[in-house]
């Protein structure tokens, strides 16, 4: 069985803004111990032709042992923007994580009016 999750979805970023969890937004926490094989796949749209910095896109896991969410990114990588063209990524999960969230999305554009769309979603495999 093959399910698609939606740890944030459209998402504006202001310019030279981070968003962060619970704060701006609140991203699900999937559990991904059932999980065989998951897939994270990311995009973004810039809301002008120029736009061409990377969005920078940080995930979190959960630590079982602490109990806690781990304050330290799991992963971070970039998703380079074309204008209003959508800009797609997909990173496989190998091994899968316990958990995982999104901790925050950065936009480095600096020119005013210059927002991004960003989602980020999981394509999980179930056992």
């Amino acid at each position: 069985m093959k399910r698609y999750i939606f740890l944030a979805t459209d998402l504006l970023v202001p310019v030279n803004t981070t968003y962060v969890d619970v704060t701006n937004f609140t991203s699900l926490h999937i559990d991904l111990t059932k999980v065989w094989s998951a897939a994270l796949t990311l995009y973004a749209k810039g809301t002008h032709g120029s736009c061409a910095l990377a969005v920078v896109y940080k995930f979190a896991t959960y630590d079982s042992l602490r109990a806690q969410w781990d304050t330290i990114e799991y992963l971070s990588t970039s998703l380079f923007m074309y204008g209003t063209a959508i800009s797609q990524k997909t990173i496989t999960f190998d091994p899968c994580p316990e958990k995982v969230k999104l901790l925050s999305v950065y936009n480095p554009e600096t020119t005013s009016g210059y927002t991004v769309t960003v989602n980020a979603s999981l394509v999980c495999h179930f056992v």
